[in-house]
């Protein structure tokens, strides 16, 4: 995403290609638990981290700047030094989750169970989401966040259908209104560290389409026919009929440019191309290619 940004060729909106130089800030969020909150910058903008600081309720201890963890920000700071880069995390200058976007990273080490329909980690994590989310509306618009203070039970049963999903079973109620009518969807969680070049992952299609069905306009007035000639998303919505979505939700492909650059040159390095583990248990060896969904906002 960095090189194409750096190369002008970031498809945004409407065919609007997005530039490096067109970013303020980024803000990531990192191993989120129902512990402490802290904030790791490079203390660029004082301004953002304080806003930050105060929506979210941090201590002073727990805001540490020039602590910028090993994550996906690295990418942008490297490309813009001067880049305001903020991540929101539950852990200090150690990691706490041992198995971090790794494949024990499932409910059970993350204390969640379907069946708890007052999840403690759905309640946390809405309300970090929500304050957040309030607090970049001001900056932008310089108006009152429009949602009140207390949390809507909405967001938080949201959050837990959510988590099911990614922790539980992709046959979920959310994946299921977000997929089209006829989509058969697996009884399993989704495999979210592997990833293979030219080949469909569905965490990633289930990704998109569930991010469609929550930001995109709605309308209720087209049937499926009309939706395809219109070039819209057919999905199966909340009554499982079928819905039609206008949405901007983009796909870019996560491909490093040590594969797109015909020749690899020292000034251009920097750009390494995936990393494969081997893991071997028993009779049965395993080769996986890892990445992450990771969740980050440009400003």
């Amino acid at each position: 995403m960095v090189y194409d940004l750096k190369q002008n060729n970031f498809n945004a909106l409407g065919g609007i290609n997005l530039n490096i130089d067109d970013i303020k800030s980024v803000i990531e969020f990192g191993q989120l638990d129902r512990e402490e909150i802290f904030l790791h910058s490079n203390g660029e903008d004082g301004d953002t981290i304080n806003r930050l600081q105060k929506a979210l309720n941090v201590s002073n201890d727990n805001v540490l700047n020039g602590s910028v963890p090993p994550t996906s920000v690295q990418s942008f700071l490297e490309a813009k030094p001067n880049l305001t880069t903020v991540v929101i995390s539950s852990h200090g200058v150690r990691f706490k989750n041992r198995y971090y976007n790794g494949i024990l990273d499932d409910a059970d080490s993350l204390g969640f169970n379907r069946n708890d329909t007052r999840s403690a980690l759905a309640s946390d994590l809405a309300k970090i989401a929500l304050q957040v989310a309030n607090e970049l509306y001001r900056m932008v618009t310089g108006k009152q966040d429009p949602q009140p203070a207390d949390l809507p039970i909405s967001l938080e049963n949201l959050t837990a259908e959510m988590l099911d999903c990614y922790l539980e079973s992709a046959k979920c109620t959310l994946f299921r209104a977000s997929s089209a009518p006829s989509a058969k969807l697996i009884n399993q969680v989704l495999t979210l560290y592997v990833g293979v070049h030219r080949a469909p992952n569905p965490a990633t299609y289930l990704t998109g389409q569930l991010l469609a069905f929550l930001t995109g306009e709605k309308l209720f007035e087209m049937n499926e026919t009309t939706c395809h000639e219109n070039r819209l998303v057919w999905m199966s919505g909340t009554n499982f009929t079928g819905l039609c979505i206008n949405s901007t939700v983009n796909y870019s492909a996560a491909i490093s440019p040590a594969f797109i650059i015909d020749v690899y040159k020292d000034e251009v390095g920097g750009w390494a191309p995936p990393t494969e583990l081997s893991q071997s248990s028993g009779a049965a060896a395993h080769t996986y290619t890892w990445f992450s969904l990771t969740t980050y906002l440009l400003i």
